[in-house]
């Protein structure tokens, strides 16, 4: 409406999980050294790979520990394709965790769940950009309906996706990201 389009015009298609897909997959323990943490969106700033990078990498060199003091190695898991993959990989090895850094070009959608089920928690780190924000987040409400924690961004419609289902950080906070990963969740 905002954009001129008429009312008569405008059809709403609610987005849907296939909630028993992602439910068959039961929850795997998580290795409490070195926890997956998976992000899977596609291969873009505004998504926010770079800041779990970044966070990953405040654990690994124990700048931001867990709450008993003790240092986190999570393993990360990144899930997509696009035109950012080669800057992506550079910066983890940068910082010094390219061997914990995991990149698939694709996994099936009805293979997700088992990727969700073995992850500490999933992480959509999306940023706003002059002409985005997130739209939706598919990947969280699939996350969430296999019970993976969910650690994401205020940035677009992600707090109302999520709603009390998830942890917020602001976009652009990989200190909290790392504090939030370092805390019980994982």
């Amino acid at each position: 409406l905002l954009e001129g389009v008429e009312d008569e015009r405008i059809r709403v298609c609610l987005p849907q999980v296939d909630t028993e897909a992602f439910k068959r997959y039961p929850r795997q323990p998580v290795d409490p050294e070195s926890p997956l943490i998976v992000s899977p969106a596609r291969l873009v700033w505004e998504k926010g790979h770079q800041d779990v990078l970044r966070a990953v990498a405040l654990l690994h060199r124990g700048i931001v520990r867990r709450d008993d003091g003790s240092v986190l190695r999570p393993r990360v898991l990144i899930v997509s394709t696009g035109p950012d993959r080669a800057k992506l990989e550079l910066h983890a090895r940068e910082l010094g965790i390219g061997d914990h850094v995991e990149f698939r070009d694709h996994i099936p959608n009805d293979q997700m769940g088992a990727v969700f089920a073995e992850s500490a928690c999933m992480m959509l780190a999306s940023l706003p950009v002059w002409h985005w924000e997130e739209q939706f987040g598919m990947v969280l409400a699939e996350a969430l309906v296999t019970g993976t924690p969910v650690i994401t961004t205020r940035s677009g419609v992600i707090p109302d996706v999520v709603g009390d289902s998830a942890i917020l950080v602001d976009p652009g906070d990989w200190v909290g990201m790392a504090k939030e990963i370092g805390r019980a969740h994982v």
